[in-house]
């Protein structure tokens, strides 16, 4: 089976979920012996791209396309040129378009007798960085995303209702997965940027509106004038296309709030996550967090907005009576007060911090493995090709 990934910047992982998704279920279809086609974002230089090449096997090809690099046509041109090339690799059996953006083409492929999979990661139509005249436009591919591929993926319970509820169409949920690491990290990247163990508060998302950053901030300052807590606050992310956003964000750093840039390491991003003392995720719009579910993988206590996509992840984690309640905490949207009240709890009580940081690393162990989603997935394309077989 030949699969090809259209609609992200590409692999490695070097940007955001949708690209660690991609990444991951590359590496488990290439160890199942499946051909696996990545179309990636031009590297900087031959170099870079023959190294990037060679971290992957031989069934998987990344193909490198040109595109129109402004902050409206970058994804979108690239995903045009990416479509019309594998519309014309014979062997590719299935075609995966990653977000409505690039799914706007998904009729090209069905015309190439492919079958065709929508993956919606989050309803981007919702983000803060998108004009009137954008938003338009993914709305339309929104429609399209559910309507023109033979299945749509979508990777939270929420969004499942949501485009049932709005287009009368059913999409297949299955949520994200995560590696559950079994050793600690120690602290040597995160020390130069006076980083230790278990002595910051982590922020790890693009820095763009609906991340929520800014509210993180205000609750962070706020929490610490309460405390007097000698934590710090880590924002681990680039600016992305909101750059004026970023500049005010980056007008608070400080000795205590340090701004770590984008971190693309893996083994530094394992670091970043293993040694902070608790995680925030303020975001508005998520599908499901990639960033969270890290961070409930290395039994990181963590604060998420209370967007039905984040809250989702906590559902069904064991009561516990000690705590006398749940183990993941969640605040008000936008609220930074009521955020601050979260944090301070989790300030003034370590070992609650650390319990609740390994009930989360139980519930994320037994509900989001990583090998399901990707078997999950795998199945889709399976029964794909068997009907395409089938009519044959």
């Amino acid at each position: 089976m030949k699969i090809a990934f259209i609609g992200t910047r590409g692999i490695p992982a070097n940007y955001g979920g949708t690209e660690t998704y991609v990444d991951r279920l590359t590496q488990y279809l290439a160890g199942r012996g499946d051909q696996v086609v990545v179309y990636c974002k031009k590297s900087s230089s031959l170099a870079e791209r023959k190294e990037r090449d060679s971290l992957y096997p031989e069934n998987v090809k990344r193909i490198e396309i040109p595109s129109i690099s402004t902050k409206h046509l970058d994804n979108i041109s690239r995903s045009f040129l990416s479509t019309l090339h594998a519309c014309f690799d014979r062997n590719v059996d299935v075609v995966q378009f990653n977000n409505v953006g690039p799914a706007f083409f998904s009729f090209l492929p069905r015309l190439f007798g492919k079958k065709v999979v929508g993956a919606i990661r989050a309803i981007d139509s919702q983000r803060d960085k998108w004009n009137f005249m954008a938003k338009a436009f993914l709305r339309f591919c929104d429609f399209v995303t559910v309507k023109v591929p033979h299945v749509t993926t979508v990777n939270s319970q929420a969004m499942k209702d949501y485009y049932f509820k709005k287009y009368n169409e059913d999409t297949i949920y299955i949520p994200n997965g995560v590696k559950i690491p079994d050793s600690e990290v120690n602290p040597e990247f995160i020390r130069q940027f006076a980083l230790d163990r278990k002595n910051y508060v982590l922020f790890a998302a693009r820095l763009e509106p609906e991340k929520g950053c800014h509210t993180l901030i205000e609750a962070y300052k706020k929490a610490i004038a309460e405390t007097g807590s000698d934590l710090k606050l880590a924002i681990a992310g680039h600016q992305g296309f909101s750059v004026d956003y970023y500049n005010r964000l980056f007008d608070e750093k400080s000795d205590r709030i340090i701004f770590l840039g984008y971190v693309d390491s893996q083994a530094n991003l394992a670091e970043l996550f293993d040694n902070a003392y608790a995680f925030v995720l303020p975001s508005s719009v998520e599908g499901m967090s990639n960033s969270l579910l890290n961070a409930m993988a290395y039994a990181v206590p963590s604060v998420v907005s209370d967007i039905p996509e984040n809250l989702a992840l906590f559902e069904d984690a064991p009561f516990n009576g000690s705590l006398k309640d749940q183990p993941g905490l969640s605040f008000r949207l936008e609220d930074a007060d009521d955020l601050s009240k979260k944090l301070v709890y989790l300030f003034s009580n370590p070992e609650d911090a650390v319990t609740r940081g390994k009930l989360l690393k139980d519930h994320v162990s037994r509900n989001f493995s990583l090998e399901t989603m990707c078997d999950n997935t795998r199945r889709v394309y399976l029964e794909l090709v068997a009907d395409a077989d089938t009519a044959a």
